[in-house]
């Protein structure tokens, strides 16, 4: 008698959720706190993501899967590869972590970029599942967590109302986070399988629809910000290059200079004879 063949359990597909902000604000250090381990982290402001990598962990009756993403305008990499490293995690995500650093109370360089770049590849479906994650506040001392905590949150309820301010108001999430507390963790995860069907970020339907990278909403965002930057570099050429008259600044011809140096020393000479003199040398 054959003995019956037994179906091997069908491995439950995780659900992906992309991990993303700029280099040096604690996406690996979440994953590391999710999955109980390190996974490596970055110190000084120092990438330690290359490219994105996975991480598998289970919350709840949910299992995920973790992707540490680079963070763009890294001096090491160009965003364009960065953007297509991100493309091929597409298919199947189901939220956003997005962290940033309470100590960036300024929306500027590559803070600012890094959002902007975010907030396209999302679009305005997907914001429910975007969860905005304030990290660093294990870096406070004892004393600054009494002193500066408050004030801290205060910024950041400012930052909520204008720079995530759209965000918030298509229904993303804030958590704070802290590296001891893997209940925040758990917690963040579990907002993503407490929804229904997730839509598709903005990025993956533009591509399905053939759109080449740099013609995309993200694509588009990279493209003026060098634009932007190449201007800044030229106008500040062009200051130095003139002299620094665009820039305010006095300058002189070469006559100019050569003429007030024959006064300077003019004048030297009468004021060494009028000691002299003085002196009755």
């Amino acid at each position: 008698m054959t003995s019956p063949v037994l179906a091997r359990p069908k491995e439950i597909a995780a659900q992906r959720v992309l991990v993303v902000g700029p280099t040096g604000a604690g996406k690996s250090s979440f994953i590391s706190a999710a999955v109980g381990r390190d996974i490596g982290i970055g110190h000084g402001g120092e990438s330690c993501t290359e490219s994105c990598g996975r991480y598998r962990v289970r919350a709840g009756d949910a299992d995920f899967e973790l992707i540490d993403t680079p963070g763009f305008d890294d001096q090491s990499r160009d965003d364009f590869s960065i953007l297509e490293n991100i493309k091929e995690y597409l298919d199947g995500v189901v939220g956003i972590v997005y962290c940033h650093r309470i100590t960036d109370t300024r929306m500027i360089g590559n803070v600012r970029l890094n959002l902007d770049i975010i907030k396209a590849v999302v679009g305005r479906a997907f914001c429910s599942r975007v969860v905005i994650c304030s990290t660093m506040w294990d870096t406070l001392s004892t004393q600054a967590i009494t002193a500066k905590q408050g004030q801290f949150r205060e910024r950041m309820e400012g930052l909520l109302d204008s720079v995530f301010g759209s965000m918030m108001e298509r229904g993303a999430h804030y958590k704070e986070f802290r590296p001891s507390d893997k209940d925040t963790c758990t917690n963040i995860l579990d907002i993503f399988t407490s929804q229904r069907c997730a839509p598709r970020l903005a990025l993956a339907e533009q591509l399905s629809e053939k759109f080449h990278m740099r013609e995309t909403k993200p694509g588009v965002v990279i493209l003026d910000e060098r634009k932007k930057r190449d201007k800044d570099r030229k106008a500040q050429a062009q200051g130095l290059g003139d002299g620094g008259s665009s820039l305010g600044l006095q300058v002189s011809s070469p006559r100019e200079r050569t003429m007030r140096g024959k006064r300077r020393h003019a004048d030297g000479s009468k004021k060494s004879t009028a000691l002299l003199s003085h002196w009755g040398l």
